[in-house]
């Protein structure tokens, strides 16, 4: 797989209404994943119920919080392995956050995991792997994040680190926990 020829096409990309993205580690991955965000940035996708990514091979690129996220009303289910892009939906119930190396480097605050399960009340699965932050607790008077209809929540991860983000988790009892 040459970058020269992965060029990323976003003539039909309104039309999807399932979008999987498979970078594997080339010279050329980071240019790729630059053209991949530039393309879902460029265009609403208001079919688009599912977005897969997965980054395969090699360090782990910045977890990118800080991009202009995707617009996709639609959008239900996430799952984004060794990366990250931000979206943009009212609507999600499936969120899988996989890397595959617990590096320390590339993962984000405590702060911004808080405010992505803020954003996403909808939830009714979600799976942290190696995504928990270093680091982190809730500041004085602030709330815990209410995922009031979570039904399935698997954190895996160092257990000081699983402990510290389930503490400012709001979930129901009925929840299963893996």
């Amino acid at each position: 797989d040459s970058y020269r020829d992965c060029s990323f096409h976003t003539a039909h990309l309104h039309l999807a209404k399932a979008l999987v993205i498979n970078v594997s580690a080339t010279s050329y991955s980071s240019n790729v994943l630059y053209d991949m965000r530039t393309g879902l940035a460029m265009q609403p996708l208001p079919m688009l119920e599912t977005l897969s990514v997965a980054h395969a091979f090699g360090e782990i690129p910045p977890h990118n919080f800080d991009l202009p996220p995707v617009d996709a009303p639609s959008l239900r289910r996430v799952t984004m392995e060794n990366y990250f892009l931000p979206w943009r939906s009212s609507i999600l119930t499936d969120l899988n956050l996989v890397r595959s190396k617990a590096q320390v480097g590339s993962r984000p605050s405590f702060e911004e995991i808080l405010k992505l399960l803020r954003g996403i009340p909808t939830l009714q699965r979600l799976s942290l792997r190696n995504w928990v932050p270093e680091t982190g607790s809730l500041a004085e008077g602030e709330r815990r994040v209410s995922l009031p209809f979570l039904m399935r929540i698997e954190i895996r991860d160092r257990p000081t680190q699983c402990t510290m983000l389930w503490s400012a988790l709001a979930v129901p009892a009925s929840a299963h926990v893996i």
